[in-house]
């Protein structure tokens, strides 16, 4: 899928969308932390890949999160407590201060989750490990601009994050 540019920052929505719904302030924010980390790391860009879903669409999403979180308690039952986190709203359907970012890595887009939200708990940790100092600057940049970064593992790697 192309991206676009909106004030700096890259825009790529996640699957099934074609845009992104943020708010002006988390805008801003986010192009705070995108002016932080280029600070830290050059060719580092982060590309906003989900904002706010509406109601209507919060509601058609109930059904596949539900199968989802099913198959994830099958799969990895010990991890069965996490399924609230990683198969919720967790804000999108709130209001536009609740985001998702990818980042991309001297123009290519780095995959922190290469089997969505059923990456393995060792997969997660392997990943984490590899791309800490990464990571370290986009968690610590967001986190300066004002956003709380989601506290479960599989949520973090996907970059949640929530305007405070």
């Amino acid at each position: 899928m192309n991206s676009k540019h909106f004030h700096e920052i890259k825009v790529q929505p996640r699957w099934p969308y074609l845009s992104v719904l943020i708010s002006e302030r988390a805008l801003a924010q986010l192009k705070h932390a995108q002016s932080e980390i280029r600070k830290d790391l050059d060719g580092i860009n982060l590309i906003l890949t989900r904002g706010y879903e509406s109601y209507f669409t919060t509601k058609l999403r109930r059904i596949p999160r539900k199968l989802g979180s099913i198959i994830f308690a099958i799969i990895y039952p010990s991890r069965k407590s996490e399924c609230i986190e990683i198969f919720s709203p967790n804000g999108h359907d709130e209001s536009g201060d609740h985001i998702d970012v990818s980042v991309e890595l001297d123009g290519c887009k780095l995959k922190f989750l290469p089997w969505g939200v059923f990456t393995s708990a060792e997969k997660l940790n392997e990943i984490h490990k590899q791309n800490s100092k990464l990571l370290t600057v986009v968690w610590t940049a967001l986190q300066n601009s004002g956003f709380k970064i989601h506290p479960n593992r599989t949520e973090s790697l996907q970059i949640h994050c929530d305007l405070q």
